[in-house]
């Protein structure tokens, strides 16, 4: 089974412990948003934007690492995720060119200058509703396997879909992280999804299997390739034409 995931989540990048607390603490009034993972370090902020993809981030300028740059130069290099961001510091008289940069440069959503918990309580529900129209588009999806274990993704890293084991209700779906989910759902159901999610695909054998375009890297012979090495996928002679005229399509 598909669920759509009814809350929206975030995540908290800031290296005091005691501020991610006081988030969480005037979060948890807000029951349609859950608390999906927080970081006080660059290395560990990187993991959460590439693995979570949290609808809002709460962002601290200056963390264990060095600055939140890298982060939002990773956040900007990704064409497929955009969050909601609320930016703060108490390093602006440091560094005057911090809400120029952010804005400019960067294109945070809130910017605040600490201490924020005024702000924050003031403005907080303000705030989150800005952030689930920002996310409405790109909502995480809750997908049940056969073992009824249930697995929170991002439709748009889906990369292709199969029959699996020759039971036609039952599919493979891959993803990016190159984790393979096994779900009983039926292809119309699965093309619901994927077109509500704005996900371009083809199939490429009848309705046997699929392939999303965005993580297509080429056509190899008759297979398709992707970009993140994941196992190549048999075109039929039937589908073959109308696959490389659709990835075409999109470099026309």
């Amino acid at each position: 089974m598909i669920y759509q995931n009814k809350g929206f989540s975030y995540a908290i990048i800031e290296d005091i412990e005691d501020a991610i607390d006081g988030i969480v603490n005037r979060m948890n009034c807000y029951q349609d948003w859950f608390n999906i993972s927080n970081s006080t370090n660059i290395e560990n902020a990187i993991k959460i934007i590439e693995n979570d993809k949290p609808d809002l981030i709460f962002m601290d300028w200056n963390i264990k690492g060095g600055s939140t740059y890298e982060i939002l130069d990773l956040i900007g290099n990704n064409a497929d995720y955009c969050p909601f961001i609320i930016y703060f510091t108490g390093f602006q008289k440091d560094q005057p060119d911090i809400p120029e940069k952010v804005f400019n440069k960067y294109h945070v959503d809130i910017y605040l200058i600490k201490p924020i918990w005024k702000k924050l309580s003031n403005n907080l529900e303000n705030y989150l509703e800005l952030a689930k129209r920002k996310a409405k588009d790109s909502l995480m999806l809750n997908i049940e396997d056969i073992h009824r274990n249930l697995h929170l993704i991002n439709p748009k890293d889906i990369i292709s879909i199969a029959i699996y084991d020759s039971k036609k209700r039952t599919k493979s779906v891959r993803l990016l992280d190159g984790s393979v989910l096994i779900i009983k759902q039926t292809f119309d159901k699965i093309e619901e999804l994927l077109s509500s999610s704005n996900i371009d695909y083809k199939y490429t054998n009848k309705r046997y299997s699929l392939v999303t375009k965005d993580h297509i890297c080429r056509i190899e012979n008759e297979y398709v390739v992707f970009k993140n090495n994941s196992p190549k996928v048999e075109i039929s002679k039937d589908n073959l034409k109308e696959i490389k005229d659709w990835l075409l399509s999109s470099i026309s």
